[in-house]
């Protein structure tokens, strides 16, 4: 219970001083992106990118004393020799931390002035380089693949919902506050921002739409983006504003933010009774950045959700699950047509599933993970007064996906790799902003094509000769989750969902594995 109340208190803590000291803006969460910089610095943007290798190679080497971490000629020539295999490591490791590891990467070249597309070579190199030279054990494809796709969505995400933190017009307590969060949610952006000392400059006096030029006005209006602002950088330039592009070429850009919290408690139920129900508290984080329908001079991500959940029981993983949907480019179906919004586009995906820790093998663990996937969407959206619906759906190519197997179990992991294909559904139907009610479908199936000798005494084999991406066969994972929203008071609501998840896995020389989950889930939500 201690353990509970500490989270508790330091979420609280830190969640009021970002949302509360808001004593100059209305808005909590600065809606004006701030493109990193208008001139690309190559030089700068590849030392940056390095910068997270070298650092947590020193921690690894020096403090934590990995074994992985003594290297020296001998195990660098031996990575470029040897053949790369699929590793061996826990599933919090191979699927969180290095999609995590390749968004520092990322962003070391984001910050740099490189765009989406131009840091792509970086953040693929900096993971070549880690796992050729900073590691004494063989190369692997799934942190190649995690670490330089799982990190391109976190990445960019990360990076824009710490933007929307920072203000550059605000100081004293609330620029320290907001400086500290930003560099939390995007530790390159704040180790940047001390380099070149914008943690502490101060731009007064913020222009507003007024300021501008007709057009410009007419422009933003008309594209839901009012309220624009400037800092003192682009003062000198803002006579010459004729039209839109101008304003864009300075690198600033109005954006749409929905931001809520919701506290909950959840009762998972399993489908063999027995075994025991499980019940726990969490925090969910939900964050909605950009119009999906603005698609004009789109940049990736310029709109994407991202959210999250922290388990608050002691005996669980602190992360529930992150979810993370980014809108790479678009192109609007029906754009005279009043009422209702429809575009397509090619998205991105990371989604990171790890339910519970459960000691007792036994019992199943729900978990899985699509790190590093990317395709085709559609989204509508249709008002008429008083009521909302909306539909989103998605089919992916999932380049990398992983879930528990039935036999492959070595050295702590329990899971299979594979590549295969992702279906995601959402509707969505709201009245009179009182009640929103809506459900959610997700199915992915994996197959994991490599496998190895039945035979073998799994347990025993070496993880420098076993190439298995695990059981052979084809994993299918079905999700269906109901949902309903109540308004209550002001920004307050009553959310309640029910999770029904299935996994069947159909093995080529092993038994076949079919487990079953429900989970309920009630809590109060605050809209910011």
């Amino acid at each position: 219970m201690k353990y509970l109340y500490k989270k508790v208190l330091i979420l609280f803590f830190s969640f009021s001083c970002l949302f509360c000291y808001s004593q100059q803006h209305h808005t909590v969460l600065n809606p004006y992106f701030v493109y990193p910089d208008t001139v690309p610095r190559p030089l700068r943007a590849a030392l940056l990118s390095l910068f997270p290798d070298a650092f947590i190679f020193s921690i690894n080497r020096y403090i934590n004393k990995s074994d992985f971490a003594y290297i020296n000629g001998q195990t660098i020539t031996s990575n470029f020799m040897f053949t790369a295999l699929w590793d061996n490591d826990l599933f919090g490791t191979n699927l969180l931390s290095h999609p995590f590891h390749g968004s520092l990467d990322y962003n070391g070249a984001r910050v740099s002035g490189m765009n989406y597309w131009q840091c792509i070579p970086y953040t693929f190199t900096a993971s070549l380089i880690w796992e050729l030279v900073l590691e004494n054990e063989p190369m692997s494809y799934n942190d190649q693949i995690a670490t330089s796709i799982g990190g391109l969505v976190l990445g960019e995400s990360s990076y824009r919902i710490s933007s929307s933190i920072l203000k550059d017009d605000v100081k004293g307590f609330q620029r320290v506050v907001r400086e500290f969060f930003g560099a939390v949610t995007c530790p390159m952006n704040g180790i940047n921002r001390l380099i070149t000392g914008q943690m502490w400059k101060v731009h007064r006096n913020p222009r507003n739409l007024e300021y501008f030029s007709d057009n410009l006005k007419n422009y933003y209006i008309s594209s839901f983006n009012k309220n624009l602002y400037q800092n003192d950088y682009c003062a000198p330039k803002i006579k010459y504003f004729q039209n839109s592009k101008d304003y864009n070429d300075l690198g600033y850009k109005y954006i749409n933010i929905q931001a809520n919290i919701e506290l909950s408690y959840r009762h998972v139920m399993f489908g063999n009774p027995k075994h025991k129900p499980l019940s726990s508290p969490y925090i969910t984080f939900n964050y909605i950045y950009g119009n999906p329908f603005d698609v004009h001079d789109i940049h990736p991500l310029d709109y994407f959700r991202f959210k999250f959940g922290l388990n608050l029981k002691k005996d669980d993983n602190l992360l529930n699950f992150l979810d993370v949907t980014g809108l790479l480019w678009g192109k609007e179906i029906n754009e005279d047509y009043i009422g209702t919004n429809a575009m397509w586009g090619i998205f991105q995906h990371f989604r990171y599933k790890d339910k519970e820790k459960i000691k007792n093998d036994s019992i199943p663990s729900w978990r899985y993970a699509e790190p590093a996937s990317a395709g085709i969407g559609i989204i509508t959206d249709s008002r008429i007064p008083w009521n909302n619906f909306s539909f989103e759906g998605y089919f992916n190519l999932v380049f990398l996906g992983s879930a528990p197997a039935s036999n492959f179990n070595l050295k702590g992991r329990q899971y299979n790799y594979g590549q295969g294909y992702s279906i995601n559904l959402l509707f969505d139907y709201t009245f009179k902003n009182r009640l929103n009610i809506g459900f959610e479908t997700y199915m992915m199936q994996f197959f994991t094509w490599i496998g190895y000798d039945p035979k073998l005494n799994i347990k025993n084999q070496n993880i420098r000769e076993l190439r298995a991406m695990g059981d052979k066969g084809n994993t299918v994972l079905f999700n269906i989750r109901p949902y309903i929203n109540i308004s209550l008071w002001k920004n307050f609501s009553l959310h309640a969902n029910y999770d029904l998840f299935n996994q069947y896995t159909y093995n080529k020389h092993f038994p076949n594995l079919s487990t079953s989950f429900s989970e309920y889930n009630v809590g109060l939500r605050y809209y910011f």
